[in-house]
């Protein structure tokens, strides 16, 4: 009787973090999709490719929490020298 009720909880502590995992997951998808599409698509930038290639491939599930910006990498807009 103690052999099945450690195995339950066992199991019940698995199922939780898969749903977690899984929750977790279409939460990162649907985040990438909508940058993908909030996206400033005027010049098409390594930010739009990422994250639409990400939101086909599957790998949405990571990249959505991750914010890629030009900005954030340290890059800010080119200024033309004074001269």
């Amino acid at each position: 009787m103690k052999k099945t009720r450690i195995i339950m909880k066992k199991t019940f502590i698995a199922l939780v973090v898969y749903a977690l995992l899984v929750i977790f997951a279409l939460v990162g998808e649907i985040k990438c999709i909508s940058k993908a599409i909030k996206a400033n698509w005027d010049p098409i930038g390594k930010t739009e490719i990422v994250y639409t290639a990400a939101a086909f491939t599957g790998l949405g599930s990571i990249v959505g929490w991750i914010n890629i910006s030009l900005v954030d990498l340290g890059y800010r807009q080119l200024q033309p020298p004074n001269l």
